[in-house]
């Protein structure tokens, strides 16, 4: 997680272990997992925080890389990658044997958003014609609705 004053909105959605890239966050993954290993380690981000995922992940551990949002490439530190021997994957879902799948999986993730299982509150509801402000919330955070209803 990028931002610490989001920790305490994502435990509230009971997830066992919320972590912000620090220094100290491998001891921190690894005393809460009372040191059992993490045998996968998915990474979205890149740059540095691949390291932090490396550095977290047993010797023959999985590390996937699935998205790059910091824009940077991934960091992995060789004594990670050789010493560790890490099986080191890329995903992306518009392969062509997950395409198929697809479909599957956003009718069951559906099913789930509609059963209330899974939810994400409403941050702020924004016009069109504010769709700059709708951006710039969205980026720092929340779930941001626009309203195309007119007034009469």
């Amino acid at each position: 997680m990028r931002r610490p004053e989001r920790i305490a909105e994502i435990e509230g959605l009971g997830v066992d272990f919320v972590g912000v890239e620090a220094q100290q966050l491998t001891k921190q993954i690894h005393d809460a997992t009372g040191g059992k290993p993490i045998s996968l380690g998915l990474d979205a981000v890149g740059g540095p925080a691949a390291a932090t995922i490396a550095a977290a992940l047993p010797p023959a551990g999985h590390f996937v890389s699935y998205a790059w949002l910091s824009g940077l490439p991934i960091y992995l530190p060789q004594g990670d990658l050789i010493g560790k021997r890490l099986n080191i994957r890329g995903f992306w879902m518009y392969y062509d044997e997950f395409l198929q799948r697809i479909r599957a999986a956003l009718t069951e993730a559906a099913q789930v958003v509609a059963s209330g299982r899974l939810s994400l509150p409403v941050t702020a509801v924004y016009k069109p014609f504010q769709i700059k402000e709708a951006i710039e919330h969205s980026q720092r955070g929340g779930k941001v609705l626009l309203d195309f209803t007119f007034a009469n």
